[in-house]
């Protein structure tokens, strides 16, 4: 129970405050193709082999966002410099609001934070225009990869001030590598 009384308790941040946030993409067409290398025979099999790739991308940095603890806060803080797995925030200052009396915290700690996300999804397109009698058809192969480097994003630390796990991470937010290919034709 919260104290309906005291507002100052129902200050918080939101569940999905991202102070520090950045997302890019790009575009990069491969220097290789028609008018793009010189000598003629090296030409044709680069056009052939190598030209019409496009190498694109996006890469997405954000801090984490803040982790609700449940319990009643001693006063102190329990961000720690590195925190681990087994020991995410310092469980010291909380404990377990008895029983007929009124939480002291907010929802949600304003200095501890779960995981930051870093993650970088790649894609090689090819076009072909290759033509059949009087018709060309517009031909494109994707290779995509996502999460490109494996980089394992954790799920927020265990919040119960009850649980054996408390100040635990134990899950993964995202997945590991995932490759796709794809063709589309059009006529």
């Amino acid at each position: 129970m919260i104290d309906v009384y005291n507002r100052r308790l129902n200050k918080a941040l939101s569940a999905f405050d991202t102070p520090h946030q950045f997302i890019g993409s790009w575009v990069y067409r491969l220097p290789f193709g028609k008018g793009r290398m010189v000598g003629s025979s090296w030409n044709r099999i680069a056009n052939a082999v190598l030209g019409g790739w496009d190498l694109d991308g996006i890469l997405r940095v954000q801090s984490g966002q803040p982790v609700a603890i449940g319990g009643n806060n001693l006063g102190r803080s329990a961000k720690i410099d590195n925190p681990t797995l087994a020991r995410w925030f310092d469980t010291t200052p909380f404990i377990n609001t008895p029983a007929f009396t009124i939480q002291t915290t907010g929802p949600r700690s304003p200095d501890v934070r779960n995981d930051y996300t870093r993650n970088i999804d790649a894609v090689m397109v090819k076009n072909f225009k290759p033509s059949i009698a009087e018709h060309v058809l517009n031909i494109q192969f994707r290779a995509e990869c996502f999460n490109l480097f494996n980089t394992p994003q954790f799920n927020s630390p265990n919040g119960s001030v009850t649980s054996q796990s408390f100040g635990q991470v134990t899950s993964q937010r995202n997945t590991s590598r995932q490759f796709q290919f794809g063709l589309k034709i059009k006529f």
